[in-house]
């Protein structure tokens, strides 16, 4: 992608390397220790995840009688938000119920200083980027499972952010608008600060496109989903409401919990709200059934199309050229 002179650069995060976490060896021998106690079985091998936005833990444990599971670990000492993330994590994981498209938490224990949790490991792999038809229809299809299996939101779900909890971390472009000194102007490039106005617009209804009964996971991000060997997807990590992951709400009950009406999530029919934003024309808000994708006979008809033109339109004057007498060619020229 070309940068444009006077615009931030773009980023792409590298989900698979963000963080620096303690190896397996590192962990104090007394909480490896314990961890192996409460496996019941050695651990052989650990393969250190480097995901997500942490310093704490996270390994998938390979043990002496072949089995795996996936282990996270945080200090109270050393990473106090993390272990309080974790502790939500917990709460959150064991009120899920047992539809939601997601690992099972096999156990947790807190000793002194430690919190560990212990997943079911699942083998599998994140989504591709730039996203595949194939995986982007199955994502979808599994976010319509979850939005079903977490409405109403589960009452064994620990108390969940309000949709007035969340406007601020939605009101950039309007705080930008207001001049209020918490949004930085030269976090947005040119363009975009001319057209602030149909932005602060397009962002003040959020509230009210959120309302409803469906506890969200609001962390979704492609280190946080898991395509396993057979196809499935599953919510493999982000269940934690310290950095606000899991909310729902109704949007005129303060007490209760942000929400997605369910009639919007039909299969992989599910309604985006897409905005489109040129330098040139008006801003749009459209609803589309559907992602925008191609399908693989249409590019193959298209290339053939341009093919058979492009022979036609080179070959019938090549072939009328050599028709004519040269003498009588040179003779117009």
């Amino acid at each position: 992608m070309a940068h444009v002179p006077g615009e931030p650069r773009p980023y792409a995060a590298p989900y698979a390397a963000t963080a620096q976490r303690p190896s397996w060896p590192s962990l104090p021998a007394r909480l490896r220790a314990l961890v192996q106690e409460r496996l019941g079985q050695r651990v052989d091998e650990a393969l250190s995840q480097g995901g997500g936005f942490t310093d704490g833990f996270a390994s998938r444990l390979l043990l002496a009688d072949g089995s795996r599971v996936f282990v996270k670990a945080a200090s109270r000492l050393r990473s106090p938000e993390v272990f309080s993330c974790y502790q939500q994590e917990i709460r959150v994981a064991r009120g899920l119920p047992e539809d939601v498209p997601a690992p099972r938490l096999r156990w947790a224990l807190e000793q002194e200083e430690a919190l560990v949790l212990a997943f079911e490991d699942i083998a599998g792999r994140t989504p591709q980027r730039p996203w595949r038809p194939e995986e982007l229809c199955a994502v979808l299809d599994m976010l319509t499972r979850l939005a079903t299996a977490m409405t109403p939101a589960p009452v064994g779900l620990p108390e969940l952010d309000t949709t007035a909890g969340l406007d601020r971390g939605f009101s950039f472009w309007r705080r930008l608008v207001a001049a209020d000194v918490s949004a930085d102007p030269q976090l947005v490039g040119a363009r975009w600060l001319a057209r602030l106005e149909d932005l602060a617009a397009l962002e003040s209804d959020w509230a009210e496109l959120a309302a409803g009964h469906t506890a969200v996971h609001f962390d979704m991000r492609e280190d946080n989903l898991l395509i396993t060997d057979d196809g499935q997807v599953l919510a493999a990590g982000g269940f934690n409401n310290g950095s606000g992951s899991l909310t729902s709400a109704e949007l005129d009950d303060p007490a209760a919990v942000v929400t997605t009406p369910i009639p919007t999530l039909t299969s992989t029919q599910t309604a985006m709200r897409t905005l489109t934003l040129t330098p040139t024309s008006t801003p749009t808000a459209t609803a589309t059934n559907s992602p925008t994708l191609t399908p693989p006979m249409w590019i193959a008809v298209a290339f053939v199309s341009s093919a058979v033109i492009g022979i036609i339109s080179g070959f019938y004057p090549a072939w009328k050229a050599s028709k004519l007498d040269p003498i009588e060619a040179l003779h117009y020229e």
